[in-house]
C-alpha cells in the first residue's frame, strides 16, 4: 500500500526541530510502536539476517 506524500507532510508538518521528530515524545516514538504492534497482529514481521 502505497503512502501518500501529502499524508507524510501532514505528519511532519508539526516537527521542527530534531527533537519533534525524534525525541521521548516525538512522531517516531509515537508511530513506531503501533506500526510494529499492527506489523505482529498481520503477520508481516520479517527476520532481518545478521551481520
Amino acid at each position: 500500500m502505497p503512502i501518500s506524500k501529502e499524508l507524510i507532510d501532514q505528519l511532519l508538518q508539526d516537527c521542527h526541530s530534531p527533537q519533534e521528530l525524534l525525541g521521548e515524545s516525538g512522531l517516531l516514538k509515537v508511530i513506531w510502536p503501533r506500526l510494529g504492534g499492527h506489523a505482529l497482529k498481520r503477520g508481516l514481521v520479517v527476520q532481518i539476517p545478521s551481520g
